[in-house]
């Protein structure tokens, strides 16, 4: 999962600190998101610095795992440029597991390299299939506005000034029609925390999270991410209306 970052951490937990080692490594190394079958038998989460998914077998129920009850996948790059990519949601949905990934654009830091996609993983032969109408869909849109400032979706980086980096966190489905969810979490605010020191300096400063949920139309075993605020039979009165 990768090795321990932090360094000089001062013994009590609500004392600021500087921590420069671990503030690149938030969404990098880890455990990200996971989730069990629905028999329980299988535990799926994904590991962060090797960009694999872990299965588990755990049974139902429960037993001790052994090193045999554990399977890796290598989850695939799925076209960012400079091979910049990280995943992290996992979902177990109706036979299939589902994993988020984002293209995080840290290199060109070009916001049209800045984008998300779904893939679906068959546990039975072991594949992967991007599950999103285009392969991918981008994430610079316009996001409005937090505290005076752009809330829009950035580039990953190893700076201080980087604000609203995107990690696809979470994913839910409607049971019902089977529409998609997604939850984006703000890895700013995971490096920052609240009254904290950045990774030098001595200024007190707050992590600001704006996270965005985001919605999917399924057509036969592909989905299509929302458009100005519409989707599937679901309508508004779009964007920037407040």
């Amino acid at each position: 999962f990768g090795t321990d970052p932090h360094s000089g951490l001062p013994s009590s937990k609500t004392t600021p600190n500087n921590d420069a080692n671990a503030y690149d490594q938030v969404g990098r190394i880890g455990m990200g998101d996971m989730d069990i079958s629905d028999d329980g038998k299988f535990l799926y989460f994904i590991n962060l610095k090797q960009k694999k998914l872990f299965a588990v077998f755990v049974d139902n129920p429960s037993r001790i795992p052994t090193p045999l009850d554990i399977e890796e996948y290598i989850i695939p790059n799925p076209s960012c440029a400079n091979s910049e990519f990280v995943p992290f949601a996992v979902k177990y949905y109706k036979g299939k597991v589902y994993i988020g990934v984002v293209c995080i654009a840290q290199t060109s830091k070009k916001l049209t390299d800045l984008k998300a996609t779904i893939y679906e993983f068959n546990h039975i032969i072991g594949s992967f299939t991007n599950v999103v109408s285009g392969l991918s869909f981008p994430l610079n849109f316009n996001r409005g506005s937090d505290y005076g400032s752009s809330a829009n979706w950035q580039p990953w980086s190893s700076s201080t000034v980087s604000t609203h980096q995107p990690i696809l966190a979470n994913i839910e489905f409607d049971h019902a029609t089977d529409e998609m969810y997604l939850g984006f979490m703000d890895r700013t605010a995971l490096q920052w925390g609240y009254q904290n020191y950045g990774p030098s300096g001595s200024v007190l400063t707050n992590g600001v999270a704006t996270g965005d949920i985001l919605a999917l139309c399924p057509t036969s075993g592909i989905w299509q991410i929302e458009s100005n605020g519409s989707f599937c039979s679901k309508s508004s009165s779009g964007s920037g209306n407040n």
